[in-house]
């Protein structure tokens, strides 16, 4: 499905997503319209968004970091810490059944929130690739709510109403019962 807005940004509620040229974002969605999956597409590089809650004054990136890290390791893949516009960031490569696939982790603490990136492809290393999502991180807004969440537990994201009911009418068109896709340019 494609949704053409005049707006300048996704609002999911959590999140905020602002729009950019030639970006496209592509959300998985239930019947209701929480969304289970976030990505956003350019030129053949994907990053997958997820925010999460973290305790007020407690920064959770580093840590996150250094788990997914070791999490690597232990499967036999190596992540080096790379700097980036927002911190320390982790560049790895992993194997798929297409072959290598280059990853960058990027995280971003604030307060009482941390929004992680996954960037996929050429991006994860040429920085004018990169830039559409970098511009995307800098723009985000992260409403964080009042809700007592655990920390690393996704914040809720859900789409716009309108959006919701384009996403379900595809979902009949197409017999998907339990998930509709929505792409937004």
């Amino acid at each position: 499905m494609v949704a053409d807005s005049d707006d300048d940004a996704l609002d999911l509620g959590s999140l905020v997503i602002p729009a950019g040229d030639g970006v496209h974002i592509r959300v998985q969605a239930d019947d209701q319209g929480w969304v289970s999956d976030l990505v956003l597409d350019y030129e053949g590089s994907a990053m997958q968004l997820g925010v999460f809650a973290a305790d007020p004054g407690h920064a959770i990136w580093a840590e996150v970091r250094d788990e997914i890290r070791a999490a690597l390791f232990e499967d036999g893949e190596a992540a080096q810490p790379v700097p980036g516009e927002f911190g320390v960031d982790l560049l790895t490569q992993v194997l798929s059944d297409d072959g290598p696939v280059s990853l960058r982790f990027i995280g971003i603490d604030g307060p009482g929130w941390m929004v992680r990136g996954v960037i996929q492809g050429a991006a994860t290393t040429d920085p004018h690739r990169a830039e559409p999502f970098l511009a995307c991180l800098r723009g985000l807004r992260v409403v964080r709510g009042e809700a007592a969440l655990l920390e690393r537990t996704p914040l809720p994201l859900r789409l716009p109403d309108d959006l919701r009911e384009q996403a379900a009418w595809s979902a009949d068109e197409t017999e998907h019962d339990d998930t509709a896709s929505a792409l937004l340019d």
